[in-house]
């Protein structure tokens, strides 16, 4: 897990898709720049199912021009409570499988194996999941669409992208008394190895764990919540072919839309909230449930 990260280990087979969160690949590199300029950097864009883990929300983290600085409530609807019967129902019934297939990836030569299972039976059963334990972990909070999901969807909801690596992808903006602030997930097939990744990931910006089932799991965390900044945390765990992945900020990152590969500064991102919506030990805790595999 380096600079390459997702982004470019696996941006030759996914040309198109669904936002994903603001990938570990800008937060590592802006950590190293850091220490030259005591800011930190994140590449905000939007590519294909993969930006980040790409993992799953694109975060664009900035200012427009003229924004006023502090948190406010998210424009759009709202959710007191999710419902995840709908998505329950929908992968209850067996599901045909797809021909196994599998690509290589060029960067590191790890085989990729596709998922058999077919994709929208996939998203209801990974959105079962989501709308199922996530809401359970945060009592009292109101939901917001984040607006690089589609119209369509409820927060939390599972889609998956159209293009290449059947990746999938899901996020909510969530607000109590404490304020706001985001939240996403992710699965994608794994594309490189657990030794890959301890290989790239070194201390402070990622540091290495072990999820409680014994599986390897990196942080990276970028920002500090003193002093009124910003702080992103994203998780990474690796599920034997599966590479599931969760983000966290204690800012709405849809109040800084960027275009795509534009670099904002992270501490200038009006904080939402004092604290992240939920702790690493809950990311890491929901990220490792054998219910997010793709080859259950």
């Amino acid at each position: 897990m380096d600079d390459t990260l997702i982004r470019n280990a696996l941006q030759s087979y996914v040309s198109d898709g669904p936002p994903m969160t603001v990938h570990s690949a800008g937060v590592l590199a802006a950590g190293r720049r850091a220490r030259r300029r005591r800011r930190l950097h994140v590449a905000a864009g939007s590519a294909a199912g993969l930006t980040a883990l790409a993992g799953v929300l694109v975060l664009a983290l900035g200012l427009l021009p003229g924004q006023a600085a502090g948190p406010a409530l998210p424009a759009g609807p709202s959710w007191a409570a999710l419902d995840p019967s709908p998505f329950c129902t929908a992968a209850s019934p067996s599901s045909p499988t797809t021909a196994p297939s599998s690509t290589v990836n060029e960067k590191n030569g790890h085989v990729i194996v596709w998922p058999t299972e077919p994709t929208d039976h996939a998203a209801a059963r990974l959105s079962c999941y989501l709308l199922s334990e996530v809401p359970r972990r945060l009592p009292g909070v109101t939901f917001f669409r984040d607006q690089r999901s589609p119209e369509a969807t409820v927060p939390l909801q599972v889609f998956h992208s159209t293009a290449g690596v059947p990746s999938f992808t899901s996020s909510a903006v969530v607000a109590d008394g404490r304020g706001v602030g985001t939240i996403g997930f992710g699965s994608l097939p794994a594309y490189e190895t657990p030794a890959d990744a301890t290989a790239g990931c070194h201390a402070p910006a990622c540091t290495v764990r072990t999820g409680p089932h014994g599986e390897l799991v990196t942080v990276v965390i970028g920002g500090s919540l003193k002093r009124g900044k910003v702080q992103l945390v994203n998780v990474r765990a690796y599920l034997g072919q599966t590479i599931t992945f969760a983000s966290a900020t204690n800012a709405d990152t849809g109040t800084g839309p960027a275009a795509q590969g534009q670099v904002s500064v992270v501490e200038r991102l009006p904080m939402g909230r004092p604290d992240l919506p939920l702790s690493i030990d809950a990311l890491v805790d929901i990220i490792t449930a054998p219910e997010l595999t793709l080859f259950p």
